[in-house]
């Protein structure tokens, strides 16, 4: 029989049956996505464009602003959406980066099933860099 090591899996237990349940996470394939926003229109500036069935964790980032800004990382449109953060200040030529993530479940920000990863500023300021992120289904 041959073996093969699971890299990431879910282990919760069923409370009714005592039964010990794993999910094993498949092959999780890590993308990244480019951060190039200067616009603070109210809906935000869409960094993951929505994918059907399916919830973008952010495994790393690294942030840098142009200009002294908020930025806010949203699940959906920032007009519309739910908020990952509150408003991170950034001073003229500061941002910050987030190491790699353990595991998709360990993820540094993660948006609702079906919703585009936005990024929200509160002025006109070019604020770049960039995430590594994956699909998970629920």
């Amino acid at each position: 029989m041959a073996k093969k090591w699971i890299q990431s899996a879910d282990v919760a237990v069923d409370e009714a049956t005592g039964e010990l349940l794993v999910r094993v996470a498949g092959n999780i394939e890590p993308k990244r996505a480019k951060i190039d926003c200067a616009s603070d229109a109210a809906a935000g500036n869409v960094i993951v464009p929505a994918v059907e069935g399916k919830s973008i964790h952010v495994l790393s980032v690294v942030l840098m602003a142009g200009g002294g800004v908020e930025a806010t990382f949203y699940s959906g449109p920032a007009d519309t959406g739910t908020a990952l953060t509150g408003p991170m200040p950034l001073a003229d030529s500061s941002g910050f980066s987030c190491g790699a993530a353990a595991a998709p479940a360990l993820a540094w920000l993660a948006t609702a099933v079906g919703e585009a990863l936005t990024l929200k500023l509160s002025d006109a300021v070019q604020v770049s860099g960039f995430i590594v992120y994956c699909e998970v289904e629920p």
